[in-house]
């Protein structure tokens, strides 16, 4: 069964749900099925006025990928590391996800500080407000369940990944390469935000969906979207990715 979490008036209803919380400058939007949420104001706005919005808190699991549990790695740059204020994990454990390790760094843009993420693996980022690091890991994990579902990766796949986020370990970069990927990453949040300046909010979840079709030197030089779609047991043929 779906868990349900009354979100004020109304209540999300999914494999994943999601408890509000509010934020001080930022409306965290979260593309879910069914249901409106409420909308909030600021600079950054994290979807796409298609998306269903909401305030983010804390993800809820169903029960049966909450027994699937295990844990993800966030590899974070020292900057990133000290805006958290937490020490590394020395020696976390191998990664058991399909996406594995994800690598994080805060960086500027024309619309705000952003903090961005990227699957070692495929190259896939989400992005969050920096404003937002109080609520860095729920947050975090609510941007990677939106991405995938405005990816069409189906619930259950979505649920199975997200079951090994329950607990997170923040630990040191370990790949000159990916890093190298992070910055080109980086590069294309700061051009759309400049693209945005002075018009309307940027949307982090148009930005995502846009660099998930954005080639990097990776695994067989392919997109992230495809290749996380792949790893996560979904076909592409005939998948066509939708407009941002």
């Amino acid at each position: 069964m779906p868990v349900i979490v009354q979100v004020g008036p109304q209540a999300a209803v999914s494999g994943v749900a999601f408890v509000a919380g509010a934020g001080p400058h930022c409306t965290c939007g979260l593309h879910l099925p069914g249901r409106a949420l409420g909308i909030g104001g600021g600079r950054l706005a994290l979807v796409p006025t298609s998306c269903i919005m909401g305030l983010v808190g804390t993800v809820v699991l169903t029960a049966r990928a909450i027994k699937e549990a295990g844990m993800v790695t966030i590899r974070c740059t020292r900057k990133l590391q000290a805006l958290l204020d937490v020490p590394y994990t020395a020696d976390p454990p191998p990664p058991g996800n399909a996406l594995r390790d994800w690598y994080a760094n805060r960086i500027w843009t024309a619309a705000g500080d952003v903090i961005i993420f990227a699957s070692e693996t495929s190259f896939l980022s989400v992005a969050m407000p920096v404003e937002a690091v109080g609520r860095f890991v729920p947050l975090f994990v609510a941007r990677v369940y939106n991405l995938l579902r405005l990816l069409d990766v189906p619930e259950s796949a979505v649920a199975e990944e997200l079951a090994h986020y329950r607990d997170v370990a923040i630990a040191k970069t370990a790949s000159r390469s990916v890093l190298g990927v992070m910055n080109d990453i980086a590069r294309h949040y700061q051009l759309a935000a400049e693209r945005h300046w002075g018009d309307e909010p940027l949307s982090l979840s148009r930005a995502e969906l846009r660099l998930s079709t954005v080639l990097h030197m990776g695994p067989d030089y392919r997109t992230p979207c495809l290749v996380a779609r792949e790893l996560l047991g979904c076909s592409n043929e005939d998948w066509m990715v939708p407009r941002w």
